[in-house]
Parts: structure tokens; C-alpha cells; sequence
């Protein structure tokens, strides 16, 4: 389920009602949290286990961390967070190089040698996630960040759905105080927020779906195109990843913005 799908207006609208309907913090947190898994899992139910294994080691290694005094000890906790999630992500990202690079250095020395690669499927948004949690293990180890001791707020941090699978990469320091209080409906501007979200929409569904037609459609055969076909390919590729990841953006800062939350502008002047 991607943000321009009829679908995800039907879920949004529906999350959007509850959560203001809600008068606890927590009946919403754990709402959020539901509906957060439950994006997620409509795209492979099976990959949740990754998320709730990065946010449990990370909950723990931040606890740990804080507590920690002696250098050494502290140095492992962060290894442990850093092992278990870069290790995890370089598995499903570049196990299959890895193998197929092998196996053509092994052939190009004349060791004939075979290995089908694995049939491993990248986990949507496993890099904004693991980053996310990273950086919150990290501004504990430096000092800069105490840790929460609040298992539902950590799990809705690393899993809140706007952000999830496309940014903005949101720091700990910058999310977390946000839960601590109830946000209030008559504080919220629907108005700019819905307009940012139609802004974002716009860019990625009308603009950078339209122009990867075009582009897919050079780079797939480039050699039946001449060089101006080139550069106006690679003109138009920028401009399509730009909306794309500018739209992704852009509206999930709005979805944010309309439950009550800040997401922080991290896609400014990516050029």
C-alpha cells in the first residue's frame, strides 16, 4: 500500500477519525502503533518481525547504554545495535551482489564455479528504519540523548507509518517529546496540512509517475536513441526522482501534521 492509492486515502481517513476521537494518549499511541504495523504488513506481513527485532534491541541497547559506566561495556552495547541492524541490512541489500560478484571474480580466474543467487526480497523501507534506530543508539552513546523507558513510545518512533517506508528520517531528540503530551485537534492546521499532502501528491503522482514512463522507456533500449535522446532522458530522470522522493516527503509530513505530530524537513535543496 503506497501513499496515492485509493486504498491508503480509505486507511488514512479512517486512522484520522479514531485518533481524534481518542481522548487518551496512550489508546492513541497504541492505535497508531496498530495501524502502523498494519501498513506495513499489507505489504509483507512476514518482514514486521525486522522492525520489531530492530526496535527491541535498540530499546534495550539505549537503556543499557545509559546505564553502562565503564567504556568498554558501552562500546559493546553499541556494537550489538550496530551489528544487528547494518547486518541485517546488508544481508537483504547486498547479499545477492556479494554472491554474483564471487562467483564472476572466481569464473574471470578460470575456477569454474556456479551459485544461483538467493531469492531475497529488499524489505520495503528497511534503510529509513534502520537508520532511524541507529541514530537514537548513537545520540545515547554520545551523550546528547537519554533514553525512553517507555517500550510503546520507542515502537511507535521506529514504526510510525508517514515516515516509514520513504522519510523524512526523524531523530529520537526531535519525535519522542512529542508523545509525552496529548495533541490537540483545535492546534492542528488541516487546512496547510491537506494542501501540503495535495502538493506532495501532485509531484509524485503527476509528475514523477508520468515522466518515468518516458524514462524507463530509454533507459530500458538506449541504444536505439540518438544523444539528445540522452540528455533529455537524463534530464527528465532527475526531475523524476526528485518528485518522487520530494512528494513521498512532502506528504508524509502532512499525514503527521494532520494526527497531530511534526515531522522534521529533511529533503531541502537535495541538488
Amino acid at each position: 500500500m503506497v501513499f496515492v492509492e485509493f486504498r491508503f486515502f480509505i486507511f488514512l481517513l479512517i486512522v484520522f477519525c479514531l485518533n481524534w476521537t481518542m481522548k487518551s494518549s496512550r489508546n492513541r499511541k497504541v492505535l497508531l502503533l496498530g495501524a502502523s504495523y498494519f501498513f506495513y504488513a499489507i505489504w509483507d506481513w512476514r518482514f514486521l518481525g525486522l522492525i520489531i527485532l530492530s526496535t527491541g534491541v535498540d530499546y534495550v541497547a539505549g537503556i543499557k547504554l545509559s546505564e553502562t559506566r565503564n567504556a568498554m561495556g558501552r562500546r559493546a552495547w553499541l556494537l550489538l545495535s550496530l551489528g544487528v541492524n547494518l547486518g541485517v541490512l546488508a544481508f537483504f541489500k547486498y547479499c545477492n551482489f556479494f554472491i554474483d560478484s564471487a562467483v564472476g571474480l572466481l569464473n574471470s580466474a578460470g575456477l569454474p564455479f556456479r551459485f544461483e543467487s538467493l531469492d531475497i526480497i529488499l524489505p520495503v523501507g528497511i534503510s529509513f528504519y534502520t537508520f532511524q534506530t541507529l541514530s537514537y543508539t548513537i545520540d545515547i552513546y554520545r551523550g546528547t540523548l537519554q533514553p525512553t523507558r517507555k517500550p510503546l513510545d520507542f515502537a511507535l518512533f521506529v514504526a510510525f507509518f508517514p515516515q516509514l517506508v520513504a522519510g523524512p528520517i526523524v531523530r529520537a531528540s526531535e519525535f519522542l517529546p512529542q508523545l509525552q503530551n496529548l495533541p490537540r485537534f483545535d492546534k492542528t492546521n488541516v487546512r496547510r496540512a491537506l494542501m501540503l499532502f495535495l502538493t506532495g501528491f501532485f509531484k509524485k503522482a503527476c509528475i514523477a509517475d508520468n515522466v518515468a514512463v518516458y524514462v524507463d522507456q530509454y533507459f530500458a533500449a538506449p541504444q536505439n536513441f540518438d544523444c539528445v535522446s540522452a540528455w533529455l532522458a537524463t534530464l527528465l530522470y532527475s526531475i523524476q526522482i526528485y518528485c518522487d522522493f520530494s512528494g513521498y516527503s512532502d506528504m508524509a509530513i502532512a499525514m503527521a501534521a494532520l494526527l497531530g505530530y511534526r515531522l522534521s524537513l529533511n529533503f531541502n535543496f537535495p541538488y
